[in-house]
């Protein structure tokens, strides 16, 4: 009972915090997500034991990637020349971090130590870059939303109806059920979004089309994050959210649905 008023609470105060950043408007929107980017940096790094035994090259590997993506994010707040000069910046910190490889005191491993700090870059630094740019229209709020009712109803049908698994391998729990039943609840907020005439101008079928694709794309981000956590070994990406585990473990899904729903929403013009 104590570990499920916890995980409400908690739960509870990680949702404010995100809408409440949203409405406040892109500033603070871009700055939440630079903390989370911060924060998931930090917690995939220890992950994959590039925070154990911190050589110089490795520590200054992890300010670059933390400098790196706050400069994806933050771009989205700034002008056309800022946005040049941040992609300039990026790319600095990308060719400063190769070079380093080439110093790195634990040679067998350097390769091993970039090819994980280029992928933090484009697992979490790009994905929450994109995820700034849906603020446009609130439309990040709707995609939040849409995730959250995605996992309510994967948890509530599977809990009820699972059978068949969805892909034991990395996620016992998970089945197909519980998929069409996550699929179901985002296609109803997508509908409940068009009535409230959340997003003037957008149709039916494409709030419902973003349903479709939160609840796919939303299920590849989690079984992609329980791929890291197997490969490494561990239960949680970390303990930063009472019952809820790491801030890695939060925006799994936000990580694979923002750069497919940005690229969607520009096709269809909901933003």
């Amino acid at each position: 009972m104590k570990n499920l008023i916890t995980r409400s609470l908690s739960g509870i105060v990680y949702i404010a915090v995100i809408v409440a950043a949203i409405f406040l408007g892109p500033d603070w929107t871009a700055g939440l997500m630079a903390v989370f980017g911060a924060l998931a940096i930090y917690e995939y790094h220890r992950m994959t034991g590039l925070n154990e035994a911190f050589t110089p090259v490795r520590l200054a590997g992890f300010i670059l990637a933390e400098m790196a993506v706050a400069a994806m994010i933050l771009a989205n707040i700034a002008g056309w020349f800022a946005v040049w000069f941040m992609a300039l910046f990026i790319a600095a910190c990308v060719l400063v971090r190769f070079v380093l490889a080439l110093y790195d005191s634990k040679t067998p491993s350097a390769l091993n130590d970039l090819s994980h700090w280029v992928l933090s870059l484009a697992y979490i630094g790009i994905p929450l870059a994109c995820a700034g740019a849906l603020w446009q229209n609130k439309l990040l709020l709707a995609v939040f939303v849409m995730i959250w009712l995605n996992d309510t109803g994967a948890y509530c049908v599977g809990s009820l109806f699972g059978r068949r698994k969805l892909f034991e391998r990395l996620s016992p729990k998970k089945s197909w059920e519980g998929f069409f039943g996550g699929m179901a609840f985002c296609i109803l907020g997508g509908v409940a979004f068009y009535f409230t005439g959340f997003n003037g101008g957008t149709g039916l079928l494409q709030w419902c089309g973003a349903g479709v694709i939160t609840c796919v794309f939303a299920t590849w981000g989690d079984l992609f994050e329980s791929l890291i956590k197997r490969t490494c070994h561990t239960k949680d990406s970390g303990n930063l959210i009472p019952g809820h585990g790491g801030i890695l473990d939060r925006i799994d899904s936000l990580l694979f649905v923002a750069p497919v729903m940005l690229v969607y929403a520009l096709f269809t013009n909901m933003i």
